[in-house]
């Protein structure tokens, strides 16, 4: 999953929409979500503007994952970037990707188990986490896109294009996961920084295993987990 040592319009274009566009938008976002849960806190009785059904919250982030993976795949294929090559995967490979499933859950745990019940009760995510049974599968859909785009653009596409422009994987590695945490603004400042440490974990298990199949796997996993499991255990 290396770049040319150049890069082009396409990945320049790509670079700009992954790592400034779309992080600018979940900025945006947050900074309404804000606004609206201070509205609710002010009004009689906390009502305030009502939250967007989560059905359609499922829609939009469906949406924008067919958009992600479409620019990472459209500019991949422009620039001659290899987003899966073949690879062998052994034993190491598949262990790699279980411990790092397991520090990803364990790292969720600690961030949950850090906060107070005032900031539990606070947290964005609860809005969007399944309630229902269709929900529940509409949330199984969610995931899967997240896994499959955010891998694709963030660790394959974006890491390409970074070290082609920039010459360093280091460099790359840090700017995308510093995207890749920003489009989560929604979730926090605290948030924020959880997920920039999940993005280093894939970054690392990409490295190791060189393909982003387990990565997916790694990432759909957990958020079928986060929404399924974890949150029906910690009662959201």
């Amino acid at each position: 999953m290396t770049a040319p040592p150049s890069i082009g319009a396409a990945g320049w274009a790509f670079l700009l929409f992954a790592g400034v566009l779309l992080p600018l938008a979940a900025l945006v976002f947050a900074a309404g979500e804000r606004r609206r849960a201070a509205a609710a806190a002010r009004s009689p009785g906390g009502a305030g503007p009502p939250a967007p059904p989560r059905i359609a919250l499922y829609a939009q982030a469906v949406f924008t994952h067919a958009v992600l993976l479409g620019g990472a795949v459209v500019a991949a294929r422009a620039g001659g970037v290899a987003l899966f090559p073949r690879v062998p995967t052994g034993a190491g490979e598949l262990a790699a990707a279980a411990l790092t499933l397991a520090a990803v859950v364990a790292l969720g745990e600690l961030s949950w188990r850090s906060r107070s019940p005032a900031e539990r009760e606070r947290l964005w995510v609860r809005q969007i986490l399944p309630r229902t049974g269709a929900e529940r599968g509409a949330w199984v859909v969610v995931s899967a896109g997240a896994a499959i785009a955010e891998e694709v653009a963030y660790r394959g596409a974006f890491v390409a294009f970074a070290v082609a422009a920039t010459g360093s994987l280091t460099l790359a590695i840090a700017g995308s996961a510093a995207a890749f945490a920003a489009v989560h603004a929604p979730q926090g400042l605290s948030g924020v920084g959880y997920v920039f440490v999940i993005a280093i974990m894939h970054h690392a298990l990409v490295l190791f295993t060189g393909t982003l199949w387990l990565a997916i796997a790694v990432h759909f996993t957990y958020d079928v987990l986060a929404g399924l499991w974890l949150a029906r255990r910690h009662g959201l």
